[in-house]
């Protein structure tokens, strides 16, 4: 537990170096974050952040101690199209009040919370 949650610092000290990180870059640098078959999503508005996340990232990004930590926001797609990693699926622009009826990708990029 130890070794991860060092791992883990390291992926929040990085973030807080460079401004803010989309998972594509996170997975670049920080390859046990990803290369598995979990998925990171929204079922209400229909919404799926990013796949092929491994169960160390999923872990990660579900941890409370790093939620309380980071920042998620939307942001284009461009951002993990220089990262080299894009979903060929539709993107979540507005998400109606239901919910979309097909799910969509929401490219979303991780900063730093203040305080």
């Amino acid at each position: 537990m130890g070794d991860m949650k060092q791992e883990w610092s390291e992926v929040i000290e990085y973030i807080a170096k460079v401004g803010g990180s989309t998972f594509a870059e996170l997975e670049n640098r920080f390859g046990w974050l990803g290369g598995g078959d979990l998925t990171f999503e929204l079922p209400g508005p229909n919404l799926l952040l990013w796949t092929g996340l491994s169960a160390e990232g999923a872990a990660f990004y579900t941890d409370r101690e790093v939620r309380d930590q980071l920042e998620p926001s939307s942001c284009s797609w461009l951002l993990y199209a220089d990262d080299g990693k894009v979903l060929k699926m539709p993107i979540a622009k507005r998400p109606p009040k239901g919910g979309y009826k097909k799910q969509r990708w929401a490219p979303t990029v991780f900063s730093v919370r203040n305080g």
